[in-house]
């Protein structure tokens, strides 16, 4: 005895209780939906139909990488469903899906114009290698480059620049208390490069100078001292209005202390607004 035809059975499953907006039947369905899904896949994975490959892109219901993309349209996700309900064998399936963009339709147009059309979609991909079997020139490569560099580091480098650079500010200092002229330049190659290390944020707390957060702590103990004693000419310029800023900031109280103070001021306000409503007066 013949059973029943597949696509009667899906169509079946996806409308048990048809409704007179439904598809009538499978081939309905088919027209109406998932031919149109297929394309609006098709021109969402090749972005155009301008090759043969988008035109004939030989999607196969039975490959599960397939069946993800499809799935992303409703009505593939129903049809899926289906098929998984009814568990068809991949021959039902291969043997129902025959329409446009299938791989039946891939196909039959090689076939009819003698060709192969080439799938480009693993192109970019590498063959993959078994992780025992994979070669380690490119770490090797790697590290010695990085060794290569390292040893081209010269000594000079790293040394360190504090001795002479303290003893260059130290006559600058000098020389400003002995002109008398405040506007001299402690050492204009430090102030460049402190001003440089500042603006590219290279320096960790320093780099938060001008944006409202700075405090006393952000600085050199030298030069906080320095400040409080009103030795602004030891002191960069450009370091004079953070420096101010972070001083001013010590006087002020925390900010949970300015909480609870204007807590305590309306508490009060409202007491001051309470009226005592007198008792009321019993007659004699």
């Amino acid at each position: 005895m013949k059973g029943r035809p597949i696509d009667q059975l899906v169509y079946e499953v996806m409308f048990p209780k048809p409704r007179q907006q439904d598809p009538h039947n499978f081939q309905a369905l088919l027209q109406r939906h998932l031919v149109l899904e297929v394309r609006q896949e098709v021109h969402s994975f090749y972005g155009h139909l301008d090759t043969q490959e988008a035109k004939y892109p030989g999607l196969d219901y039975t490959h599960p990488v397939h069946r993800i993309r499809l799935s992303r349209w409703p009505w593939h996700r129903r049809l899926f469903r289906a098929f998984d309900a009814l568990r068809l064998t991949h021959a039902e399936i291969s043997n129902l899906t025959k329409w446009e963009g299938t791989k039946w339709a891939k196909e039959r147009f090689e076939k009819e114009q003698g060709i192969i059309i080439h799938d480009t979609t693993a192109d970019d991909f590498s063959d993959f290698v078994e992780p025992e079997d994979r070669t380690t020139t490119t770490t090797n490569n790697t590290r010695q480059t990085a060794a290569a560099l390292a040893a081209e580091e010269s000594d000079e480098d790293l040394q360190s620049v504090g001795v002479a650079l303290n003893e260059r500010l130290r006559e600058r200092v000098a020389l400003r208390n002995l002109s008398g002229d405040m506007h001299l330049p402690l050492d204009e190659e430090w102030e460049t490069w402190l001003k440089n290390a500042l603006e590219s944020g290279q320096l960790g707390q320093i780099s938060r100078l001008g944006s409202g957060s700075s405090s006393a702590d952000d600085f050199p103990r030298r030069m906080v001292a320095a400040a409080r004693a009103g030795h602004w000419e030891q002191i960069p310029e450009f370091l004079h209005a953070p420096i101010r800023q972070g001083l001013a900031m010590e006087h002020q109280p925390p900010r949970e202390e300015l909480m609870a103070l204007g807590t305590r001021a309306r508490e009060r306000a409202d007491d001051s607004q309470r009226v005592v409503e007198p008792s009321p007066h019993v007659g004699s």
